[in-house]
């Protein structure tokens, strides 16, 4: 019996890294195209289709302020947080730490 040694044949790995480059390649040519070429689909309805009606939208258009501001609810509502008032402005030493 003979023993043969051999070097490793490197077409394999060349074959193999030449397929994995070209897959590599067409993934990131997916991506761009996706990214910067598809046109987003745009939707068709955007209202409900409780909203379609143009009359339910008039009547919003009616809204009268001063009779809301002046309604005997609206004055007997009481504010319970406070309103939030503003931090002094700019530094009170100008060589002191910002």
């Amino acid at each position: 019996m003979a023993i043969v040694i051999e070097e490793e044949n490197k077409g394999n790995s060349r074959l193999f890294s030449f397929g994995l480059f070209f897959i590599i390649l067409i993934i990131i040519g997916v991506a761009v195209y996706y990214l910067f070429f598809k046109n987003p689909q745009l939707l068709d309805v955007v209202a409900p289709v409780k909203l379609q009606s143009i009359d339910e939208l008039a009547a919003i258009s009616k809204f009268d302020p001063k009779k809301v501001l002046d309604s005997s609810f609206y004055k007997s509502l009481k504010q319970v947080i406070p309103y939030p008032s503003p931090p002094p402005a700019g530094n009170g030493s100008p060589f002191g730490v910002f």
